[in-house]
Parts: C-alpha cells; sequence; structure tokens
C-alpha cells in the first residue's frame, strides 16, 4: 500500500513495529473495514446562481446511504440538502440553490448515514448567490437630419 492512500476492504488490521526494537511488534486482532467516500463535484472554484439545478457527485464504496449538507463556511450550522438518499442510485444528486441563499465560501459535504465519521468535503470554496443582472443600455444618436 503506498503512504496515504487508502484501499476500500473488510480485512484491514495494524501492524504496530517499535522504531527502536524490531522484536517489539502487535497486529490487532480483529479485522476491520476502510470504506473509500470522495465528494467529486463540486470540487473546484466556481459559483452557482439562487433557483439553479446544480450536480454533487460522489464515490463510494460499500455505503447503503447518505446525507449531503450545504457548509456556508462560518463554522456555523450546516444545511441539510437531502438525505437519507441511496449512496449509488442517487448518485449524482440534482440540487436546485434555493433563493435567498449567498456566501463565498461555500462546500458541499456527504456523509454515511449511519456513521457521520465516514465523510468528505468538497476540496474548493466556491461562491453561491443570486444570478447577475446585466443591464444593456442602447444609445441611439440621429446626427445630420433635418
Amino acid at each position: 500500500m503506498e503512504d496515504g492512500v487508502v484501499f476500500p476492504t473488510d480485512n484491514a488490521k495494524v501492524r504496530i513495529i517499535s522504531s527502536q526494537f524490531s522484536n517489539i511488534r502487535d497486529t490487532s486482532s480483529h479485522n476491520f473495514s476502510i470504506v473509500r467516500l470522495r465528494v467529486t463535484e463540486p470540487n473546484t472554484r466556481i459559483a452557482w446562481n439562487n433557483g439553479s439545478t446544480q450536480k454533487i457527485s460522489w464515490d463510494s464504496d460499500k455505503l447503503d446511504s447518505v446525507r449531503i449538507f450545504l457548509d456556508f463556511g462560518s463554522g456555523g450550522a450546516l444545511l441539510p440538502i437531502a438525505g437519507p438518499i441511496s449512496a449509488t442510485k442517487d448518485n449524482p444528486y440534482m440540487w436546485t440553490v434555493p433563493q435567498g441563499i449567498a456566501t463565498n465560501k461555500a462546500r458541499i459535504i456527504v456523509r454515511d448515514y449511519i456513521d457521520a465519521s465516514i465523510a468528505d468535503t468538497s476540496d474548493a470554496e466556491f461562491v453561491i448567490g443570486p444570478a447577475p443582472v446585466i443591464t444593456i443600455v442602447f444609445v441611439f444618436a440621429m446626427i445630420g437630419l433635418i
């Protein structure tokens, strides 16, 4: 296994070896599971307009159902978006962004429905707010007409 790479498995064990005395070691007695969950969209600095429908997707192994939250980046309460929903059948999840939400530090969190410690957060903050208003002004001048 490469450092920092987690492989989904039901047969994981922990082995500890002393760095000073190689004969001092131990291995866990029982297997445990390693589950993978990773938000894949949104994962870049983007902008979502109020009222637009946006795709939220994730990769996961061995999960039955998940919950999705919006983190405003303020350290406050999370906004529940969906859940429990199927981790496979409802992926991707299409979300209509409600009116009145505005932040430039939004992130999506996807969590296992049963074990909230199995979770991932989108990699980059993104913007949510009203669609920009574009005003076009036409100037019409009649020159030289009598």
